[in-house]
């Protein structure tokens, strides 16, 4: 293709993307199917009359293709055109969150005001899954007790420090590497022991 032709080709793209584009993140599924078939960009736009430069910004986000560009590299790619408006979330298969993106749920200050008597760190962003995992760190300082009481099963694995779980009435001892696993629906409680902060890896069933 020529020069003139090519300008004339990428001017069907939008210099912004359009809301459907942006919503399905259309750029991130392109780039996934170039890079399971192991394609570069350059192969893929001397194939398809655009440029590198071009495939580079769709794959981006940061341009719309067109629809009659966007025909023509599903058709290449040998996927139906209607997989790229599909929801991904409800086909997503796995999700890593990093330490440092862990969301935060609640928070409770000691007596002294000098260090957090209870956190809760949510471990996973993914909806609709069966089951929520979470990491809650605590001191024997904590203001004030409270007991627990929700549908489903809950797995508690004591990661440092000492746990004391109360059950029913029954006070149970949990040290590192202990693990117990409840239904959810027991009145329970919990606090640290011996004057050390303990932190326990919790993952409870959610209601569907």
């Amino acid at each position: 293709m020529s020069s003139p032709e090519l300008i004339k080709s990428e001017q069907n793209m939008s210099t912004r993307p359009n809301d459907e584009f942006f919503k399905y993140k259309v750029g991130d599924s392109l780039k996934k199917l170039r890079l399971a078939k192991n394609m570069t960009q350059k192969f893929v736009a001397s194939e398809n009359g655009l440029s590198s430069a071009m495939i580079s910004l769709i794959e981006s986000n940061s341009i719309s293709a067109s629809i009659t560009t966007l025909s023509k590299l599903m058709k290449f790619y040998g996927v139906k055109m209607s997989w790229l408006f599909e929801d991904k979330k409800e086909t997503q298969k796995y999700e890593i969150i990093r330490k440092d993106d862990r969301k935060l749920l609640s928070k409770i200050v000691t007596q002294n005001a000098n260090s957090n008597g209870f956190s809760c760190e949510s471990l996973l962003q993914m909806e609709r899954k069966k089951m929520q995992p979470y990491i809650i760190t605590l001191s024997n300082d904590i203001v004030g007790y409270n007991f627990y009481l929700h549908f489903g099963e809950s797995f508690m694995y004591v990661l440092k420090g000492v746990f004391e779980l109360s059950l029913e009435g029954s006070q149970i001892m949990l040290r590192e590497g202990d693990c117990v696993y409840l239904d959810a629906s027991l009145e329970h409680k919990f606090r640290a022991e011996d004057g050390e902060k303990v932190t326990v890896l919790v993952v409870k069933t959610v209601e569907s």
